[in-house]
Parts: C-alpha cells; sequence; structure tokens
C-alpha cells in the first residue's frame, strides 16, 4: 500500500504554487491510501497504526524532493513537517497502545522511556523547521554545495 507514494509526481517548480497544482494527485493519494483499510478499522489503535504508516510513507517523497534541492527552504520545510507528522503519529499510537492495554509492563516501560525525550525530540523537530524556513536558502552557510 505505501508503494502508492512512488506515484505521486514531483512538483514542476517548488513553490507552494506546485504543489497546489498537485493537490488533486495528493487527494486522490490520501482517498486511496485509507480507503483500502476503512472497512476493516475495528479500534483507535489501528488508526494511528495508519495514520503512521502515511506519514511515513510521504518520507521518501520529500526525501527525493530535498534531495534534489537541498539548499531550498521550501522542500526542507515539507520535509520537516513529514518528520512531525511522524513524530506526532507515532506519540499517537503509543498512547493509544497503552491506553488499550494499561498492565503491559514491556510497554509501559516504553512509554516512560519515551516521555524522557519526546518533549526534547519534538522541540528540536520545530526548532529546525523553524531555522529551515527563516535562513536554510542563504548557501553562505554551506558552502561546499
Amino acid at each position: 500500500m505505501t508503494i502508492l507514494v512512488l506515484e505521486l509526481e514531483r512538483p514542476d517548480s517548488l513553490t507552494v504554487e506546485g504543489f497546489w497544482a498537485l493537490r488533486n494527485n495528493f487527494f486522490a493519494y490520501t482517498i486511496s491510501f485509507f480507503w483500502l483499510y476503512v472497512q476493516k478499522i475495528s479500534s483507535k489503535t489501528v488508526w494511528w497504526v495508519m495514520i503512521l504508516l502515511f506519514a511515513s510513507s510521504l518520507f521518501s517523497y520529500v526525501t527525493a524532493i530535498v534531495s534534489t534541492h537541498f539548499t531550498d527552504s521550501l522542500a526542507q520545510v515539507v520535509y520537516g513537517l513529514v518528520v512531525l507528522f511522524i513524530t506526532v503519529s507515532n506519540r499517537g499510537l503509543y498512547r493509544s497502545l497503552y491506553q488499550d492495554d494499561p498492565n503491559n509492563l514491556p510497554l509501559k516501560e516504553r512509554i516512560e522511556d519515551m516521555k524522557k525525550w519526546i518533549f526534547f525530540d519534538t522541540v528540536g523537530k520545530v526548532v529546525g523547521l523553524i531555522l529551515s524556513a527563516a535562513i536554510f536558502r542563504q548557501p553562505c552557510f554551506f558552502p561546499f554545495f
């Protein structure tokens, strides 16, 4: 199912308008992705798994865009948004799993470990996203590219 992302076109120009021109493609991808599972959804946890898979499937797409347009701030921001989407959906999945089975000791330990770093991890990603949007386009920071 995640192979559907390979069919997504890359924007002709790396602008908001370029991505907007592909909105129907993204909409069709989203519908196709979730349509495969709508009949089989039985719990909130399964939804979180689907959301995480959806977010993760976009990772190779945005990686290809950022590798082609490495110093472009929009490419970096789109990449950062997908990374944050993955982080949020992963956190939601863990929370849902714990709510489904609060007596699962290994899961509880994993969630406790996650709580120690999730705040700093998320803040670091948000700061990276802001820096990408604000200053990444200045190639003087990366003279070797």
